[in-house]
């Protein structure tokens, strides 16, 4: 009994270090594509038009400006659905807002549905123009998981995620067409 009692707080005891160890690690990961449109098209979609997100986002069903935000920029935030019943969610904060060089940060301040941690994840989107009429899409993403010893089992699912955004984005852009989970399967071939 006692040595069953031993290693049952052993174990106890290295989850412990491991969750307290794990609690400042970031992973970070950055995802690049390729768009074909003009930069000024694309940051109207990707900046200013902040909250409808799941237009272009394969995991969105619905998203919102919330808490008195009706317009992208500093501080703007939006809540994306990731359910129908709305029981799933991720709410973000729009940061270092730069329209004139095509960039944001999105914060994630509360979720529920993903084990992200509030107020320490974020999403920078950058684009930069290639010429008249494609530009690069750089998404980069410093995040941490609650509890945090699912950072290395969420980090390659979201790392996914945000790379068929960036292709969602780029028929978006192209088609108008919402991308949708369903849809998204035809759409891949295209942009890969």
């Amino acid at each position: 009994m006692n040595t069953i009692l031993r290693t049952g707080f052993g174990l106890l005891a290295l989850l412990a270090a491991t969750q307290l160890s794990a609690s400042d690690n970031f992973k970070t990961f950055t995802v690049t594509h390729v768009i074909q449109a003009p930069i000024d098209q694309v940051w109207e979609y990707l900046g200013e038009d902040f909250a409808n997100v799941s237009q272009a986002h394969h995991g969105f069903v619905s998203s919102s400006f919330v808490d008195g935000t009706d317009q992208a920029g500093e501080g703007a935030i939006r809540i994306c659905y990731l359910n129908d019943e709305q029981t799933r969610f991720i709410k973000e904060r729009q940061i270092n807002y730069d329209p004139e060089h095509y960039s944001y940060s999105a914060e994630v301040i509360e979720g529920n549905g993903l084990p992200l941690a509030s107020g320490v994840n974020i999403a920078t989107y950058q684009l930069a123009p290639i010429d008249e009429n494609s530009c690069t899409l750089t998404i980069h993403v410093k995040m941490r998981t609650q509890p945090a010893i699912f950072n290395t089992l969420f980090s390659g699912k979201y790392q996914d995620w945000m790379e068929k955004y960036a292709i969602g984005l780029h028929h978006y852009v192209r088609t108008g067409e919402t991308i949708t989970e369903e849809s998204f399967s035809a759409i891949r071939g295209q942009y890969e």
